[in-house]
Order: structure tokens, then C-alpha cells, then sequence
């Protein structure tokens, strides 16, 4: 009798795809802001930021949201696991779908769209992310 082992997901991969989704989204939605991604490692693992806030935020509310959602919805389509861990973008995500009256799963809906749609700009750009631990 063979059993079959799941292989233990890449941690630092999936953070990767993760920020790279939220970069390209915001790249997307504010063309004329910086966007800036970091993965690092600690003792508790692989962690990820990407510079941006709402404060700062130069599109509508409804891009911000899908910006917030981007990240997961782009590394549960590339790498199967929505890298959410110690995250509060689903929260802040929820947050603003109250404040403006949007449905969360209507964004999320369109943040897997977005993820879709930017498959191979998110790719590149968590390659370099993982590779360099920045961009």
C-alpha cells in the first residue's frame, strides 16, 4: 500500500504571490504611486508588506478593496493557499465594504477577476519578489 504525501506548501513562495498580487493591483489602480513589496523570514516564518493605505490611495474606494483582496485571491489561484496568515486585509477589506455599501463577495469576486486577468504580470513580479525579496 503507497501512501501519498501532500508536499508542504512553499511558505516564502506564497508570500510572494501574495504581495506581487497587491503590487500589480496597485500598480493597476495608481499608476502615478510607487508601489513597493518586501518578503521577509522571522523566527515565526515567511512575512510580506506591501506599501500602501487607504490614506494614500489615489483610486476609488471599490479599487482599493479589490487592491486589499488581490493578494490572496492571486495566491490561491497560482499557488492553491490564500497566504493570509497574521494578515488584515480580508478585515480592512470588510471594513470598507461597509463604509461604501459593497458587497465582500462581490469584491472578492472581482479581486479573482483581477488575479485572472494579471496571472502573468503577477508571476513575474512574484518571481523577482522571491528571488530578490524585494520590489
Amino acid at each position: 500500500m503507497s501512501l501519498l504525501r501532500r508536499a508542504e506548501p512553499d511558505h516564502r513562495r506564497i508570500v510572494a504571490v501574495h504581495e506581487a498580487g497587491h503590487v500589480v493591483a496597485g500598480r493597476q489602480y495608481n499608476r502615478h504611486t510607487t508601489f513597493h513589496a518586501t518578503v521577509t523570514e522571522s523566527g515565526r516564518g515567511w512575512h510580506g508588506r506591501t506599501t500602501a493605505t487607504r490614506r494614500t490611495w489615489r483610486g476609488t474606494d471599490l479599487e482599493f478593496v479589490v487592491f486589499l483582496l488581490a493578494g490572496a485571491a492571486a495566491a490561491r489561484l497560482i499557488t492553491g493557499y490564500p497566504g493570509l496568515d497574521g494578515s488584515t486585509d480580508l478585515a480592512d477589506a470588510r471594513k470598507v465594504c461597509r463604509e461604501i455599501g459593497i458587497d465582500l463577495g462581490h469584491a472578492e469576486n472581482l479581486a479573482a477577476q483581477f488575479a485572472r486577468t494579471h496571472r502573468r504580470h503577477i508571476q513575474q513580479a512574484a518571481d523577482r519578489l522571491y528571488r530578490n525579496g524585494r520590489i
